[in-house]
């Protein structure tokens, strides 16, 4: 598929710069050199999502009409998958206005307008009644979004909003309206299972990035580090700065 991005954007780099902005605080000028650039370029989970979208419309061959709702739509990448794959009706939602303008520009020029239609709202904001033929040109802003809004239930959702830490985006509040307000009761939810794996490490480095090991009073003592959880990205890390001390362990199990 061509992802027109390039045109709107002629910083293409994917060096996450923008993780602390808000949403409404981006411009289209630096979208690909947030860390949505690398979810972008990333083939195998791209792959991944073409297949499940691609065995969930097969699942669904003895339908005379197929509705895919893409939740997190961002560029519109997974709806154009849909689409490609013989949805009848994908409609892409996005809550950040730049990413909406931008995934509309995408969709026309892929060719998929007639059978995208992107919606600028947070899909636990939606409810399910107002998308008939009149309105189909017609885009909803900050409102309670149902399945009326998006021309009925859908057969199938599909939706990436993960983080490293899987449910840090409000996944599991955003799977679980889509499944109460957009959804029929027998539709495939993609992805539908997910896990949570933890293994110890043991790291002087990151114990020093942690720690202070010099204490010039009694209240630098009592508290010589940092309260929160960083987030840490393991893969940017020299090798020998970490040892594992224990292999992974399934804490949880998403379904």
């Amino acid at each position: 598929l061509k992802l027109m991005m390039k045109e709107e954007s002629q910083n293409v780099s994917p060096v996450a710069k923008y993780m602390n902005a808000s949403p409404q605080s981006y411009t289209n000028e630096n979208y690909l050199s947030w860390s949505y650039g690398d979810m972008l370029m990333d083939n195998e989970r791209n792959q991944a999502f073409q297949r499940a979208i691609e065995s969930a419309l097969e699942k669904c061959c003895n339908k005379d009409f197929v509705h895919v709702i893409d939740i997190g739509s961002g560029s519109g990448y997974l709806a154009m998958l849909a689409a490609r794959a013989s949805a009848n009706r994908v409609t892409a939602v996005e809550q950040c206005s730049n990413l909406v303008e931008c995934a509309r520009k995408i969709v026309e020029r892929n060719g998929f307008k007639d059978v995208i239609t992107v919606i600028e709202a947070s899909s636990t904001q939606i409810n399910e009644s107002n998308f008939t033929e009149e309105t189909m040109k017609i885009y909803f802003y900050a409102m309670k979004l149902n399945s009326s809004d998006i021309g009925g239930r859908a057969d199938i959702a599909v939706a990436e909003v993960f983080d490293t830490e899987l449910i840090g985006e409000g996944a599991i509040n955003i799977f679980r309206s889509a499944c109460h307000d957009l959804l029929k009761s027998n539709a495939v939810v993609i992805p539908a299972v997910a896990s949570v794996y933890v293994r110890a490490i043991s790291s002087l480095f990151l114990r020093k990035c942690f720690e202070i090991e010099f204490c010039a009073s009694n209240n630098i003592e009592k508290c010589n580090g940092l309260r929160s959880i960083m987030e840490i990205d393991f893969d940017s890390l020299p090798p020998d700065s970490f040892d594992f001390v224990t292999s992974p362990v399934k804490m949880f199990k998403y379904r």
